[in-house]
């Protein structure tokens, strides 16, 4: 594995965003397709989740507004379990360091992320990997040996789901992918 690891607190931030949603779980093959067919194309740095018809236009007029020269992606700032359909609805935003401070217009929205511990991987991956391996990557280390063998716990899980103060962030170039999960020791009260 090509992982670098290490631990990083970051203070308060600020993001300007695109809000996005997607649904996570189960889906049969047709279904799956139709995502994929959808996602391909609305594919923006690697996040693959909106429903907009000129989304390239809008992170560009995002990286303009909010004066910052990188786009991220902001995962689970906003989940809920969905009942009816029996998967997670979650939130998996576009956007940029708000560095200008401006506020929300144009059909963006602030998001504020609390401070936070975060455990960040980094992976770095050849033309034999796709974007979507690596980053499958860097999830299965995280969520099935990271926790399982750390004091610690995932932020956007569990009891500490659904807190818009909080998020996982990820940055994708190519050849390389790098996430931030925010977490926090497990003996420490919130």
């Amino acid at each position: 594995m090509n992982f670098t690891i290490t631990q990083e607190f970051l203070p308060e931030k600020e993001y300007l965003a695109i809000k996005g949603f997607c649904a996570f779980g189960d889906k049969a093959p047709a279904e799956y397709a139709e995502w994929m067919r959808m996602s391909g194309e609305l594919n923006v740095n690697g996040f693959d989740c909106y429903v907009e018809n000129d989304l390239n236009a809008r992170v560009r007029k995002l990286l303009q507004q909010s004066g910052a020269t990188e786009v991220y992606g902001l995962f689970c700032n906003s989940c809920r379990y969905d009942g009816q359909i029996k998967t997670y609805i979650v939130g998996a935003d576009i956007a940029c360091e708000n560095k200008n401070k401006i506020q929300a217009r144009d059909g963006f929205e602030i998001i504020r992320l609390d401070p936070s511990e975060y455990l960040v991987i980094e992976y770095s991956y050849g033309n034999d990997m796709t974007y979507e391996q690596a980053w499958k990557e860097i999830d299965d280390y995280f969520w099935g040996v990271w926790l399982k063998y750390n004091p610690y716990v995932s932020l956007i899980e569990g009891e500490y789901a659904n807190d818009p103060r909080t998020a996982d962030i990820g940055f994708k170039e190519p050849g390389r992918v790098k996430e931030w999960h925010a977490i926090r020791r497990k003996d420490m009260a919130l």
